[in-house]
């Protein structure tokens, strides 16, 4: 079965398909935004046919990678469908950042091969297919977390109880996460101005196109966001995870990690919380995807995480499919 994974992370689907890093296929798919799906983006769009993605995932990549991003790279909506030499290719929402994609390919005697790329239920479709490769983030039985509204109910009322104390409140993701925090954060009435540097401003002007409600947002380096900041008066500030060690003492610190699994919010070691806000499955929403999809075989992503084996190793025993991590 022409499914796989390469040493070099690329998801190999038919004869066709590569996604998520580079190979010597005619098409490659860019599955989302984060920079271990982007691996030889450059070598691709200049030796591939066609380097294929979603709108709001163009829109960002734009934003995040500049003139790369050009109009040699095609957009793919979910749902839709596209024939590529002997093969067609399709996306299904993945439900993990907004533009985030899940790729069907189908060959001329209707076998059926899946990618997952990085994916989170409910909010994803699932594909049945013969032979998948799902992502194995959370691929540990350990990995299980309090269910999402529980999670986002102590997110909320952290922040209302930090505004209500007088401060301002610092939140801290990955792009495409901090932008769904602040729509959490708005669909429970919280309307603050929430501010932010120039490009995160930028990518939420994309994420509310797109349909995501983000309220009043300004950026740090505007005078309305400055302004704001400057009045100390209560808002929120956006940041990305990886800024996170410039940390002062002056506002309360939350931190969206998925890497906690017994609590729906812990408190950290420098007094900062860290709230489990994952953009992931977690290990039963693995399982429960690969029983719906109901596979011949499954590769687990063993490229950018080392729990693929365990998770392979999991689907064999509990659902009797064969499982393997890949690149072995």
């Amino acid at each position: 079965m022409k499914v796989g994974v390469d040493t070099g992370g690329a998801v190999l689907l038919g004869d066709n398909v590569v996604c998520d890093a580079h190979a010597d296929r005619n098409y490659r798919v860019v599955t989302h935004i984060h920079s271990d799906h982007l691996g030889g983006l450059r070598k691709s769009i200049s030796s591939c046919d066609g380097v294929i993605m979603t709108s709001a995932t163009k829109d960002i990549l734009s934003i995040l990678k500049g003139p790369l991003i050009n109009e040699d790279t095609f957009t793919l909506e979910y749902g839709e469908s596209l024939n590529l030499n002997n093969e067609v290719i399709t996306f299904y929402d993945a439900g993990h950042i907004i533009g985030s994609a899940q790729v069907l390919v189908e060959d001329e005697q209707g076998l059926r091969l899946a990618y997952t790329g990085d994916f989170r239920l409910p909010n994803a479709e699932v594909i049945p297919a013969d032979g998948l490769v799902i992502e194995a983030t959370y691929g540990n039985p350990s990995h299980n977390r309090p269910v999402r509204e529980e999670i986002e109910g102590e997110l909320v009322s952290l922040v209302k109880e930090c505004l209500d104390d007088g401060n301002h409140v610092d939140i801290y993701g990955y792009h495409g996460k901090i932008q769904e925090a602040l729509a959490i954060l708005r669909d429970s009435g919280i309307s603050v101005p929430a501010i932010m540097s120039n490009k995160i401003h930028t990518i939420t002007q994309v994420t509310e196109r797109y349909g995501m409600k983000v309220g009043n947002y300004f950026s740090s380096e505007d005078d309305e966001g400055s302004e704001i900041i400057q009045n100390c008066g209560e808002y929120i500030s956006l940041h990305h995870f990886n800024t996170k060690r410039t940390f002062d003492n002056t506002s309360i610190k939350i931190l969206l990690s998925g890497w906690h699994f017994n609590s729906s919010m812990i408190r950290g070691n420098r007094g900062e919380f860290i709230v489990p806000l994952s953009s992931h499955s977690d290990f039963d929403g693995l399982i429960e995807y690969v029983e719906q999809s109901d596979p011949r075989v499954v590769i687990t992503d063993n490229y950018r995480i080392d729990n693929a084996g365990v998770l392979a190793k999991e689907i064999t025993k509990r659902l009797g499919i064969p499982a393997f991590p890949m690149p072995f």
